[in-house]
């Protein structure tokens, strides 16, 4: 049996979003752990456990993930490496539970530029508004020798019901975030959320500071 070095990481996040048209606050909490094992040949088995708390002026949500994958790290060319996986991810939400398939693939250049594509698909869930498909994409460069990192996403949720009518969501967001000093980061960004129930529709910018993570 191969021998395995293994890491294990601790993370805790706070933030607060304000929306002045609405006059809505949104504090989210959250933390993860996560052990890195390395078992052969640059073969990894990870697994990450991350809880987080939204709370909104008249709501307060709560979730979790368990999720387990595997990756493989290879050089792409010199001074390149890239990382694929594939996992899974057990979504637990305060009204139902959701399986997810997860699909990875990200690139570190030999010129310092990052980037990333991830995929989540996820199960049908009865009369419940979850994820069916996610796409998130990450591009990295060296902006001043600082890092200016730009982030696009597609999210698509539905099954979902209230009061009878199917509730099916469509969210798109994009942003930038780039440090400002020390430990402080600026972003800016755009999201729109389509749902099949207009109440629902939200299109609004994002603007963010945002300090390092606490990590243990």
């Amino acid at each position: 049996m191969a021998q395995s070095d293994e890491a294990a990481h601790y993370g805790v996040n706070s933030s607060y979003a304000h929306s002045p048209k609405y006059g809505l606050g949104i504090a989210t909490t959250s933390a993860n752990i996560s052990s890195i094992n390395h078992i052969k040949n640059w073969w990894f088995l990870d697994v990450q456990i991350n809880t987080s708390r939204v709370r909104k002026d008249i709501t307060d949500e709560s979730s979790s993930n368990v999720s387990l994958a595997s990756s493989k790290v290879y050089s792409s060319d010199e001074n390149s490496y890239s990382e694929a996986s594939v996992g899974v991810n057990r979504y637990f939400a305060e009204s139902y539970t959701q399986n997810q398939l997860l699909f990875g693939y990200k690139t570190i250049h030999a010129n310092g530029v990052y980037n990333a594509l991830n995929l989540t698909a996820g199960e049908s869930v009865e009369s419940q508004l979850a994820t069916k498909f996610a796409l998130s994409g990450e591009l990295t460069i060296q902006l001043a020798n600082k890092p200016l990192r730009l982030s696009a996403s597609y999210l698509q949720a539905d099954d979902g019901m209230l009061l009878g009518v199917a509730r099916d969501e469509t969210t798109i967001a994009v942003s930038a975030s780039y440090p400002i000093w020390k430990n402080l980061t600026a972003s800016v960004g755009y999201r729109n959320t389509n749902s099949s129930i207009d109440y629902f529709d939200v299109s609004t910018p994002t603007f963010g500071i945002q300090f390092a993570a606490i990590q243990f």
